[in-house]
């Protein structure tokens, strides 16, 4: 697998994070789907590539399985037999189009709140103030690419502003990581311990 495309990997994981975290105080399940999402580590991404399935399907299999009693695997070898995502997810008894649209008014009506706890932790993980990072996110930083670029800027020693002023000479993420140096596999770590810092936030 690429540089390239294991990093769409991290990026994919990070926004079903932000969707798990979402719909973690509406759901019932949640302590299941937090056990079964939790089985979805680099490890096992790289295992699943390795047995031939594509990153897109991985993601969509793990997105459908925090809805289901269902592994990820098992998911995926329905998909495989079937090719129909459509059918694959009404076989595991969700309706994708309802998900999609719940998932973006869940997205929707939690920005805010989800904004301000991210800021919060953002903050304490590169020790700054609250203010300095919301400031951050006025000029040009969005709050997804801030957590990542935190992320890279504790893997590889490089200060924050300059990991955000690569982003304003218009570098992607994956030139920034080649650039600093950072550590792929460390920097997934660290975003996942942000992801589990955000949970324990009431």
């Amino acid at each position: 697998m690429t540089k390239r495309i294991l990093w769409r990997v991290y990026i994919a994981f990070l926004f079903l994070f932000f969707v798990h975290i979402l719909e973690a105080d509406a759901s019932s399940q949640i302590s299941y789907r937090d056990r079964e999402h939790s089985q979805l580590n680099h490890e096992e991404f790289l295992k699943l590539e390795r047995q031939g399935y594509k990153v897109q399907d991985i993601v969509r299999a793990a997105h459908i399985s925090m809805y289901t009693n269902n592994s990820i695997e098992s998911i995926l070898r329905y998909y495989k037999k079937y090719s129909s995502w459509d059918k694959t997810a009404q076989h595991f008894g969700v309706d994708l189009k309802k998900l999609e649209a719940n998932d973006t008014r869940n997205m929707q009506n939690s920005q805010q709140e989800y904004k301000e706890k991210m800021i919060k932790i953002i903050a304490t993980y590169t020790k700054m103030s609250t203010a300095n990072i919301s400031q951050y996110l006025k000029e040009d930083a969005d709050i997804h690419f801030l957590l990542i670029a935190a992320a890279i800027s504790k893997t590889s020693n490089t200060e924050l502003s300059q990991i955000i002023q690569y982003k304003k000479e218009d570098k992607n993420v994956d030139q920034i990581i080649h650039i600093v140096q950072a550590d792929r596999k460390k920097v997934f770590e660290e975003v996942q311990m942000l992801h589990n810092r955000m949970k324990q936030i009431k």
